[in-house]
């Protein structure tokens, strides 16, 4: 019996324990799923900003284009109105106001408003009697309003006549008038800065505007220095 207890061991020998709770390794490497995982990011980002794109390219074509136009069409309507009264005001009308009593009685002391054209002295020149508008020789900001005594090349008389001996006389050199108020007591004129270059002469006064119960034209009138 031993015998064959012994020889059935020898034909079948033990087996060695074997766990059966074994485990599965994952056949993939830790850095193929950071891959894996970048790689998606990427293409989430991608998404992102072509859907970014296209949002601003709509904004562009839908908001900022037309408003853009409106904006530059409001501003060359604007820039050609200011162009257009810019020119209306240096070679066609422009206005003035009276401060002063040199011109008594034709303009009052001030508040009288006149209207001065800049053209037809390029076409004819001026002529004596004018009322003009002109830049003060003494203050490049200020201007004046006189009538015209004297143009290039007359001899004048200024203060009296040569019958009496009063006064004294004047020679208007070429491209200068002489201008003077026609109320000589209240007026600085021709008679203390001496003659006007033409250059300084901006128009003539052609209408009273203000007040409205003396509006009508401003008329030639010769007069004596």
């Amino acid at each position: 019996f031993g015998s064959r207890i012994g020889f059935k061991l020898m034909l079948n020998p033990p087996r060695a324990h074997t766990n059966t709770n074994t485990h599965t390794l994952s056949s993939q490497h830790p850095l193929s799923k950071s891959s894996n995982s970048n790689n998606s990011n990427n293409n989430n980002n991608n998404v992102m900003a072509a859907s970014g794109t296209a949002r601003l390219g709509a904004w562009f074509r839908e908001t900022f284009r037309p408003a853009a136009s409106e904006a530059f069409g409001y501003t060359a309507r604007w820039l050609q109105l200011v162009g257009l009264l810019h020119c209306v005001q240096e070679y066609g009308i422009d206005f003035s106001t009276t401060i002063g009593a040199s011109m008594v009685p034709v303009f009052n002391t001030n508040g009288d408003v006149l209207l001065f054209e800049r053209f037809t002295h390029r076409l004819y020149g001026y002529d004596l009697g004018d009322v003009v508008v002109a830049t003060s020789p003494k203050d490049a900001d200020a201007r004046v309003c006189k009538r015209i005594l004297g143009l290039p090349g007359d001899c004048l008389r200024v203060g009296g006549s040569e019958a009496n001996g009063e006064g004294y006389t004047v020679d208007v050199p070429p491209g200068h008038v002489w201008l003077q108020g026609d109320n000589r007591a209240a007026s600085h004129d021709s008679r203390h800065y001496g003659p006007v270059p033409i250059g300084l002469l901006q128009g003539k006064v052609k209408l009273k505007l203000w007040p409205l119960t003396e509006f009508g034209p401003v008329e030639r009138k010769l007069l004596a220095p």
